[in-house]
């Protein structure tokens, strides 16, 4: 799934949200750029779902679950670094 989707398929749900909600101190960190520029998130057409903010998913909903499921700086920084780094494959 991460290598190819179909056509009007999004890849996994983590890539947009990190892309869209990513502070800009987080996106320094993790080197994230716009999501044109990633071909993984760029192959079916499809970048977004209706009714779907991923900035605001991010932000409200799985932070604060990786907070509440105690995990640490660190383990979050090595999540995100990860996502990032298939992105930029």
């Amino acid at each position: 799934r991460v290598c190819f989707q179909a056509s009007g398929e999004r890849n996994y749900h983590i890539f947009y949200q990190l892309v869209q909600g990513a502070s800009s101190e987080m996106k320094r960190t993790y080197r994230i750029r716009s999501m044109s520029s990633y071909h993984y998130l760029n192959q079916s057409g499809c970048t977004t779902v209706e009714h779907v903010p991923d900035d605001a998913v991010f932000n409200e909903e799985l932070l604060p679950s990786m907070q509440e499921l105690n995990f640490d700086s660190d383990e979050i920084n090595s999540i995100f670094s990860i996502v990032s780094g298939v992105l930029n494959l």
